[in-house]
C-alpha cells in the first residue's frame, strides 16, 4: 500500500483561505495471467518446446518479470533450469515481451529438451511454473506439463573391411549411428555368427582393438575386429549388431551377411 497526501486550499477575492488535507492509501493490483500455452503437449528428446502466454496488470507504469522454471530436479531427474524475462530487458536469445497497449502484454520463450529422464522410461513427464511478478510484489503463476519421449538410436550400413581373408584372418567391422538424446549412453553388441561377440559403451572402457568415438550432433562412429580361424560350413557368416540406449530404446537391428572369400 503507498500513501499519498491530498491537500486543497479555497481562497476567495478578500484573500482569505481555508485549507485542508487528507491521506489516501492505493493498493497495488496483482498482474493477471491471461493465457498460457505450449507448443506441444508431447516431444521427443532433444526437441524444443515454446511457451507463449499474455498477461494484464490495471497498473500501466508497473514494471514485470517472467520466471519459467522448465520442470525436473525429482528423482533421477536433473532440473531443466530457468528462463527470466523482463519488461526491462535485454532478455534471452529467442524470447520475445511485446507491449499490446491498455496494461496487456505477451510473451514466448523456447526451450530445448536434451534428453528424457530419469534414465531407463520410455518417456517421462515435466511440471512447468510460470510466474508473472510486478515491481511492487504482486505476481500470479501458472502450471503446465509437458510429456518428453525417448528417440531410439538410427544405426547406418555396416562396412568391412576386407571379402577375402586367409585362415586366420582378421577383418574389421565399422559403422556409425545416430541418437537425438545427446545424454544417452549406448550399448553396441557385434555378433560375429562364429560363436565370438563384441560389445561397446559409450560408458567405456572398451576392448582392445575396437573405437567409439564421439562425432557430434549425436552422431557416433565405431570400429572392431574379429579373427575368422575356420570358412563356415555355408560360406557366409551372418554378422548382427543390436544397439540400445540407457532408455531401452533400441534401434533397428543392422545385419551383414559376410560371404568372406578364402586363400
Amino acid at each position: 500500500v503507498d500513501s499519498y497526501l491530498i491537500e486543497a486550499t479555497v481562497i476567495d477575492d478578500d484573500t482569505g483561505s481555508g485549507s485542508a488535507a487528507a491521506t489516501i492509501g492505493v493498493n497495488n493490483v496483482a498482474p493477471q495471467l491471461e493465457t498460457v500455452e505450449l507448443s506441444a503437449a508431447e516431444i521427443s528428446e532433444g526437441d524444443t518446446v515454446t511457451l507463449s502466454g499474455t498477461f494484464s496488470d490495471v497498473g500501466l507504469l508497473n514494471a514485470h518479470t517472467i520466471t519459467i522454471e522448465w520442470g525436473g530436479g525429482g528423482p533421477g531427474q536433473a532440473e531443466e533450469g530457468t528462463t527470466t524475462i523482463t519488461t526491462a530487458g535485454p532478455n534471452p536469445a529467442g524470447t520475445t515481451f511485446v507491449d499490446l497497449g491498455g496494461g496487456r502484454w505477451s510473451f514466448t520463450a523456447p526451450h530445448v529438451y536434451a534428453d528424457d529422464n530419469p534414465t531407463s522410461t520410455p518417456s517421462d513427464s515435466y511440471t512447468l511454473v510460470i510466474t508473472v511478478t510486478d515491481d511492487q510484489g504482486g505476481s500470479a503463476s501458472a502450471v503446465e506439463t509437458l510429456s518428453v519421449s525417448s528417440v531410439a538410436p538410427l544405426l547406418d550400413p555396416l562396412v568391412l573391411s576386407d571379402s577375402v581373408i586367409t585362415e586366420g584372418g582378421t577383418v574389421q567391422l565399422s559403422g556409425t549411428f545416430l541418437d537425438a538424446g545427446l545424454p544417452d549412453t549406448h550399448e553396441i553388441l557385434i555378433d560375429w555368427g562364429n560363436g565370438s561377440t563384441t560389445t561397446l559403451s559409450t560408458a567405456g572402457p572398451h576392448p582392445a582393438g575396437t573405437t567409439l568415438t564421439d562425432l557430434g550432433g549425436g552422431l557416433w562412429g565405431f570400429s572392431a575386429e574379429n579373427v575368422y580361424t575356420d570358412e563356415a560350413a555355408d560360406g557366409d557368416y551372418a554378422i548382427t549388431v543390436p544397439l540400445s540406449d540407457d532408455d531401452g530404446g533400441t534401434g533397428s537391428d543392422a545385419s551383414l551377411l559376410a560371404g568372406l572369400d578364402w586363400v
